[in-house]
């Protein structure tokens, strides 16, 4: 079974947030540590919703 990517080169964003500008794109247009700088900085690049998400660390387990 293939695993779901939900972006393109995941490995490079590990620990931050990055925005995409549609649920389908998979490309990362925005990166950062703090989730709104991301967002906003999306905003500024014509993107009118923007998509949020965070890149958990290798190995690491998050609990929300």
């Amino acid at each position: 079974m293939n695993p779901n990517v939900l972006i393109n080169n995941s490995e490079k964003y590990q620990g931050l947030y990055v925005t995409t500008c549609s649920f389908q794109s998979k490309d990362v247009l925005t990166s950062s540590s703090d989730p709104a700088m991301a967002y906003n900085a999306a905003k500024e690049q014509g993107c009118d919703d923007p998509v949020l998400l965070f890149v958990p660390d290798n190995n690491m387990t998050y609990i929300y």
